[in-house]
């Protein structure tokens, strides 16, 4: 596997990590509902993955573009993943509520 590839999926296995923490956090009350956190959590957590392609061994000079591609190579990616899953994770942390309500409706 390319040193690119490597990175790519790293990111996007980072995004579905930062959404469900984002989830959990939400979940007990971290962000207080202003979910502007949420995303400055994972911006965050992707402008820590710049120096970690640095541990990869990728050199910006080796990228077929420019230099500055290192910083944006899977961003898009990795920001949609990331709301995905973040729904995805939050809609079924907020499940038990909803089933639990139903339940009480029919019995």
């Amino acid at each position: 596997m390319k040193p690119l590839d490597i990175l790519w999926w790293f990111r996007y296995l980072l995004a579905i990590a930062v959404a469900g923490l984002c989830s959990y956090l939400d979940t007990i009350g971290f962000f207080g509902g202003n979910y502007w956190f949420a995303l400055l959590l994972a911006v965050g957590f992707y402008l820590l993955t710049y120096p970690i392609a640095l541990l990869f061994r990728i050199n910006p000079k080796q990228l077929p573009k420019k230099e500055r591609d290192l910083a944006l190579y899977g961003v898009f990616a990795y920001f949609i993943a990331w709301f995905v899953f973040w729904i995805l994770f939050y809609t079924l942390t907020k499940l038990h509520i909803l089933f639990s309500w139903f339940y009480c409706f029919l019995f």
